[in-house]
């Protein structure tokens, strides 16, 4: 099911990875931990774990046994809804991370913690709504913004530095995926869409803040 959310995120955006997120899956949180080389280990239910050596990469996702079990059990590729919602952004989170890292490391592009926060965003948005269309034969849900962007809380053991750079890629990914909302208005254009976001991602930090802004 990873595999094939991935799959489903490099099809919408156009890239090729040539990986598989499963290959490089931790779900024993000891070892996540041993692995947590960041200056602020939290528990969490998913993180990027990243090993500069060298020249040489090395990179693992680590999804809890308890949001895989559940996304098994309610799986959101054949109906994504409330009763798995955040379950799916939370695993998708991590393999938009995953890709989004992985994909600019084929091109030798370095890229900031605060772009791979902006870009989960955005594509926790982008993949609910491309489900919910095919599932249900419709838009959205009406409240998926506000579940998304409004009404959500920040982890309380996060540093200061954190918090502000987690709220800045809620905001901005909020005004960006209101745009978006703007090209669904109506008749839901997927070209369009597609064309705007397969360019978003394309899109350095400074040229995706001013692509936001400029929206």
């Amino acid at each position: 099911m990873l595999n094939t959310l991935q799959q489903h995120l490099e099809q919408v955006y156009e890239v090729d990875t040539n990986l598989q997120v499963s290959e490089f899956l931790i779900t024993d949180p000891i070892l996540a931990d041993k692995y947590d080389t960041s200056e602020n280990p939290r528990n969490v239910h998913e993180k990027l774990l990243l090993a500069q050596n060298d020249d040489q990469l090395d990179v693992a996702l680590f999804l809890s046994k308890e949001i895989i079990g559940h996304l098994e059990a309610n799986n959101p590729l054949e109906s994504l809804n409330e009763e798995n919602l955040h379950q799916f952004w939370v695993a998708l989170e991590g393999i938009s991370h995953f890709t989004y890292l992985t994909w600019n490391a084929q091109y030798d592009r370095q890229i900031s913690l605060f772009e791979l926060e902006l870009q989960a965003e955005v594509d926790k948005f982008v993949m609910a709504i491309w489900l919910f269309s095919r599932q249900q034969d419709m838009l959205h849900p009406k409240h998926l913004i506000t579940k998304l962007f409004i009404k959500l809380q920040f982890d309380s053991a996060l540093t200061e530095h954190e918090l502000n750079r987690y709220t800045l890629a809620n905001q901005y990914a909020y005004r960006y995926c209101e745009k978006l909302m703007g090209l669904l208005a109506g008749q839901f254009n997927e070209q369009q869409l597609f064309n705007d976001i397969r360019r978003f991602y394309r899109l350095t930090n400074h040229y995706k803040l001013r692509h936001i802004c400029n929206s």
